[in-house]
């Protein structure tokens, strides 16, 4: 028993940590305010908008269609806010990613091998992912992914201990008998709250997917349809009517296919771009990625006498192929691919496990108790969270909110966004792209916002004009003039600013330490 409070007493701390690391950097990114604002608009409409009401440049773009795919998000995060300001949407994403890296994770890890070795492996998969910790929509693919690799884990873990060379061969009439409805009925629910909530719901139907196949690949190799994971496939094929549970129905694949995940302009995004080998941020990952293959060379050494664990593994390697690939090749996906190592390194090594005691037992995860240790179990899983949540206060009464670069950066950049739209209020304004996420929230519609962070709608070629102004090339005016701008925010230090200092068409008519405007 004292071995199991020193455990708690180490999670308790290691929530508290986290949530004090990373809760000071979850704002440095801009896309949290065209989110609120987003969230404000539908709140106050109560409906979604048809065309895009923080911008006037969508409406030139033809052929691109705007569609508020992560609405779910926006509004939770404006309710989140509007019901405690920025520290309770701080404690929201804490608790999130507390949940998606660490909790569940770590209680398939524990489930499999001693805690401290699921520890520390949780840790390197916090620190390979913590570079993108930021309050956007992505906090929740992350959560729905863990939530459905804990049930594909657990429901994984059932199919093992049935031991298909020992059970009755299933006949075609049994497969919708042998169905686990249960496994069902969660992935679905997971489905449709995560296509409502952010994109990332096509990592989690491309994994299904890829466990399918892997499950077919083995039936037909082994000519047994007992080895066949019907019920996985089952999940997976309902997958494109899950999909289209969503305000937009079909549009959302489509706009997904066109104008997001798959538009080669995505590719120049630097948050797309291939992983540096040489960038210390993702040699955490590295460490992830050859732990895993570590394990699955050791594990398949010792499994090869057993048939069934052999193929056990080979779906691990069939589904973590895909992921962890296409993360060297788009550093964002690193945090999806982490969230997949992981499970599948418990899955792993549970096979490990049964190689070598030859144990038949049931998963922490799956475990009957009684009602007293249900209890304990559950708040070993909610107090961690808990306690992260806490750690947002906690912060901000120790270092103070002025102490807080990212909000004090806000402070000072808001004195421009004020003088913008006290003076610009249905003007034509050029601007910096993060300041068009402030104004977004800041200002609301008024004035509209040439451009913000949102690249995936807006395109290439208005994303192009930008920085044609921008970084003052050949041609800056004349974009200027096609967009009829009358007004320019932009941060001091930039190559426009410079240019618009010689222009005599253009006078300055605000300057503070961060932003510079401009008027003709």
């Amino acid at each position: 028993m004292k071995s199991v409070k020193l455990v708690f007493l180490v999670e308790l701390a290691a929530a508290l940590i986290f949530g004090l690391y990373i809760n000071a950097s979850l704002l440095r990114d801009a896309d949290t305010w065209w989110l609120l604002g987003l969230g404000r608009w539908i709140c106050e409409h109560r409906s979604l908008p048809l065309t895009d009401p923080f911008s006037y440049t969508m409406a030139y773009q033809a052929g691109r269609q705007y569609l508020p795919h992560q609405w779910l998000s926006a509004v939770t995060f404006y309710l989140t806010y509007h019901l405690g300001a920025i520290q309770l949407l701080l404690m929201l994403c804490v608790g999130v990613l507390f949940s998606a890296f660490v909790v569940l994770p770590l209680r398939a890890l524990k489930s499999a091998a001693p805690f401290w070795f699921a520890f520390a492996l949780t840790a390197v998969g916090v620190f390979a992912a913590k570079f993108h910790f930021l309050a956007r929509p992505e906090i929740f693919s992350y959560l729905l992914q863990a939530l459905m690799l804990t049930c594909l884990y657990v429901h994984r873990l059932k199919v093992l201990k049935l031991n298909p060379e020992q059970s009755q061969e299933l006949k075609p009439s049994q497969i919708f008998a042998s169905l686990d409805f249960g496994f069902i009925s969660a992935v679905a629910v997971i489905f449709v709250l995560w296509c409502n909530l952010h994109s990332g719901f096509i990592f989690g139907a491309i994994f299904l997917v890829a466990y399918s196949f892997s499950s077919l690949l083995i039936g037909v190799w082994r000519k047994s349809l007992r080895s066949v994971d019907w019920t996985v496939i089952a999940v997976t094929c309902l997958l494109p009517l899950l999909a289209v549970v969503n305000p937009f129905g079909l549009k959302l694949l489509i706009y997904l296919k066109e104008q997001l995940w798959f538009d080669p302009f995505e590719n120049t995004v630097g948050e797309m771009m291939p992983i540096s080998l040489t960038n210390p941020t993702f040699f955490p990952f590295f460490v992830l990625v050859l732990t895993f293959i570590g394990l699955l060379l050791l594990t398949l050494r010792r499994s090869l006498s057993s048939n069934q664990s052999a193929l056990f593994l080979l779906t691990s390697v069939l589904v973590s192929a895909s992921p962890i690939f296409v993360a060297f090749q788009h550093r964002r996906l690193i945090l999806f691919a982490v969230l997949v190592i992981l499970f599948e390194c418990a899955v792993i090594m549970h096979a490990w496990r049964r190689a070598i005691a030859q144990t038949d037992s049931e998963p922490e995860l799956n475990a009957n108790a009684n009602r007293v240790s249900f209890l304990w179990r559950l708040s070993t899983w909610t107090v961690p969270v808990v306690v992260s949540m806490i750690s947002v206060p906690v912060a901000f009464a120790w270092f103070g909110c002025d102490n807080r670069w990212d909000l004090h950066a806000l402070s000072v950049v808001d004195r421009g966004v004020d003088f913008v739209k006290a003076n610009a209020h249905d003007r034509r304004i050029f601007n910096d792209f993060l300041l068009g996420d402030r104004m977004i929230w800041l200002t609301p519609g008024h004035p509209l916002v040439f451009m913000d962070t949102r690249y995936d709608m807006y395109g290439g070629k208005l994303v192009e004009e930008y920085d044609v102004v921008s970084m003052g090339q050949p041609g800056w005016q004349n974009v200027l003039d096609k967009y009829k701008v009358e007004m320019v925010c932009f941060f001091v230090k930039s190559r426009i600013a410079d240019l618009l200092r010689e222009e005599p068409e253009w006078r300055m008519v605000y300057s503070d330490s961060r932003t510079v405007v401009f008027e003709r």
